[in-house]
């Protein structure tokens, strides 16, 4: 391998005692490619340190262009994994930075913590309880006052995550999250979840906070393959039957009877299409917006949609007065036909209407505005913002995910690296006899799957991961006893597992390593398989039953037809079979570990 030339000025940043291997093709990649004005895309292998690399290349060009580094994550896991990097390159240059949660997280005020369990709901309490100065923590945060000059001096200097500052505000009772707020503009790197800089309903205030606009930053992608899937989420919406119900009592309660025939014609609609199936119908939303029409006795644009949303706004307020969550229904649904009335006659989004099960396993239905084109966001974000790098364990192939989200006809480097591992350290194994189509999930099959989990199992030395396709391979595993196949703890996730109960999970789990090892069964794209990492003897070996492949529904088969139409005849490829591999290869690159530079067995079993 030809020796990488680095610049002395990375150097003198780099934080370890040495760049490893294709590590430094990394940065010189990044470095070089922005010094030229172009825009990066890189795949590189988990346990290589690419948020190092990345944040090492990208802060001489940020210092010499003036620009504020965006780093963003999919959790607020591995925002904080971003300011423990930052710490580590603040020992040999100067640099600052913050990790970012949101208001309900680190709000500290008895209320908020209470009644607040939406972004909205604590957004309307806070500001009602400062507007009242009802709020001792914030009206502590005025800067003439000396704890607040203390803490912001030795803040603005040092990265630090938003629970060390939360912890240090505590001592002060003031607010971490106007904290926060305040240091923002002055910090040279701000982590924070993808919602930050692609929600556009948050990227505005994000964007006055920082007091720059687009074009002055400088924009880490992490782990940017969720990117289109979250793109997707922030441009639809839903509305439940749960939801108009509540309204109904709501316009009873607070007297908005002039919005009672439209909540009625809603909830009729919704209850004629509850059936007991996961069911989802096309519909035309200039139709249905219509049908509102008519039954109201006026015209739905969206000068209706806006006053339901100041009558929801109301009663927010109204509520957060009496102590109670500043919740408002009435504002939801004006919210979802300010969606509906955008989208309609536009050919990148899917209208539907569609029953499903609920937490308490009965049956609901929903109207639903599906975005079918990631495009619809990242455009706005990537078209504006000064650079762009984006680093992934699987992003191949990148010519794909550079259309996907409007990147192709941008000044662009594209780069697969090399792994780092040893073909000799790692062995893969596919088990091609047997397969979970619906046809074949038989019981003889699923003992024989059983069988085969519990020989790579039993005979690993440390812990094994198995994650299955869905939850429905997943339970026909376990209907089929495969815990007693299993001579080892066992552990399973579940659909109504919370978070911090999969966390315990899986921190048990991590724990038995060195113990003779563990089994932990999951599904892939489940809380176990994302968000966390498995080095080394955490999961020595990594079975995935099944690739993932999306179920054919009626949003799948139009986001396919859309994308055939968009990218000439690739729909299927783009939108169904790309998707399924990269979440079955993103597992089993989780388990990596470049230090030890070794993995027992990497099963690859696609069944």
């Amino acid at each position: 391998m030809a020796t990488v030339k680095i610049p002395q000025e990375i150097k003198d940043i780099f934080p370890y005692e040495k760049i490893r291997p294709i590590q430094d093709k990394l940065i010189l990649t990044t470095y070089s490619s922005l010094k030229a004005g172009k825009n990066v895309i890189i795949e590189g292998a988990n346990g290589l340190g690419k948020t190092v690399a990345a944040l090492t290349a990208c802060i001489p060009i940020a210092r010499e262009k003036n620009l504020q580094i965006i780093h963003a994550c999919r959790t607020n896991k591995q925002a904080d994994r971003v300011i423990t990097e930052l710490k580590e390159i603040a020992k040999t240059t100067s640099v600052s930075g913050v990790s970012l949660r949101g208001r309900r997280e680190l709000c500290p005020h008895q209320l908020v913590q209470k009644h607040a369990d939406d972004a909205v709901t604590a957004s309307v309490l806070c500001g009602q309880l400062k507007k009242l100065r009802k709020c001792d923590y914030h009206n502590r945060m005025s800067e003439t006052l000396p704890h607040m000059r203390n803490v912001l001096k030795v803040l603005k200097n040092v990265p630090s995550t938003s629970t060390e500052i939360h912890e240090l505000c505590e001592e002060s009772r003031i607010c971490s999250y106007e904290l926060i707020q305040k240091l923002l503009e002055e910090v040279d790197v701000v982590a924070a979840s993808y919602q930050y800089i692609f929600n556009p309903n948050i990227r505005d205030t994000f964007l006055k906070r920082l007091s720059r606009g687009m074009d002055e930053l400088l924009l880490i992608v992490d782990e940017c393959h969720n990117i289109i899937d979250t793109s997707i989420d922030i441009s639809s919406d839903q509305l439940t039957i749960y939801s108009v119900r509540q309204a109904l009592k709501e316009i009873k309660t607070f007297n908005k009877h002039e919005f009672l025939r439209l909540m009625r014609f809603l909830s009729a609609e919704l209850e004629a299409n509850q059936i007991r199936s996961e069911v989802e119908k096309k519909i035309d939303a200039k139709d249905l917006l219509y049908k509102m029409s008519k039954e109201v006795g006026e015209t739905i644009d969206q000068d209706y949609a806006d006053k339901l949303i100041t009558a929801g706004m109301k009663i927010q307020n109204e509520n957060a007065t009496r102590d109670r969550a500043p919740r408002s229904y009435v504002y939801r649904i004006g919210r979802f036909l300010r969606k509906l009335i955008a989208t309609k006659n536009r050919r990148e989004f899917l209208h539907m209407i569609s029953s499903y099960r609920t937490r308490g396993e009965g049956w609901g239905s929903k109207f639903e505005v599906v975005a079918l084109d990631a495009r619809f966001t990242t455009r706005n974000v990537f078209e504006y913002v000064h650079n762009s790098v984006h680093i992934s364990g699987t992003i191949d192939p990148i010519d794909a995910y550079s259309k996907i989200v409007g990147m192709d006809q941008l000044p662009l480097t594209t780069e697969i690296l090399d792994s780092p591992y040893s073909e000799h350290n790692v062995q893969g194994f596919i088990i091609n006899q047997l397969s979970t189509k619906l046809a074949d999930r038989t019981p003889e099959n699923y003992d024989k799957m059983c069988e085969v989990i519990a020989e790579a199992a039993n005979n690993t030395p440390a812990n094994t991961g198995v994650f299955a396709a869905s939850y429905i391979v997943l339970k026909g595993l376990l209907d089929a006893g495969i815990q007693h196949y299993i001579n080892k703890p066992f552990f399973y996730e579940t659909t109504k597992m919370t978070s911090s109960a999969n966390d315990r999970m899986v921190n048990e789990f991590k724990g038995l390593a060195d113990k003779g090892g563990a089994v932990l069964m999951g599904v892939l794209g489940g809380r176990s398989s994302e968000g966390a990492d498995f080095p080394g003897a955490q999961m020595n070996t990594c079975v995935i039953v099944g690739i993932p492949y999306a179920r054919p529904t009626t949003r799948i088969e139009s986001q396919i037809e859309y994308l055939d139409e968009q990218f000439y005849k690739k729909g299927r490829e783009y939108g169904y079979t790309i998707p399924a591999i990269r979440r079955a290869l993103k597992q089993n690159t989780r388990t990596l570990d470049y230090e030890h530079g070794r993995i027992e067995a990497i099963a690859r079993d696609f069944f």
